[in-house]
């Protein structure tokens, strides 16, 4: 969904250069829409991360490897 929505240009771009608040004393730009980001979407980096790239993968294979998954936790009960 992440990967749907960015695409579709409905993720926030949040701020970006000299808004950064790591650059010193600069202030903070509001971001210039009202797309959800992804903190408040309770969404961590590394969980976007993580779950673009299960998306990229191809939806066959996808289903193949849960599949292989589902039966090898059968055979372990």
């Amino acid at each position: 969904m992440l990967k749907a929505q960015k695409e579709a240009g409905g993720m926030n771009k949040g701020t970006a250069g000299s808004g950064r608040p790591s650059l010193g004393n600069r202030t903070v730009r509001a971001p210039k829409d009202n797309a959800p980001t992804l903190k408040e979407l309770g969404v961590t980096p590394s969980m976007s991360s993580r779950a673009q790239a299960i998306a990229s993968v191809p939806e066959d294979e996808f289903e193949q490897t849960i599949a292989e998954h589902r039966e090898r936790l059968q055979a372990e009960a």
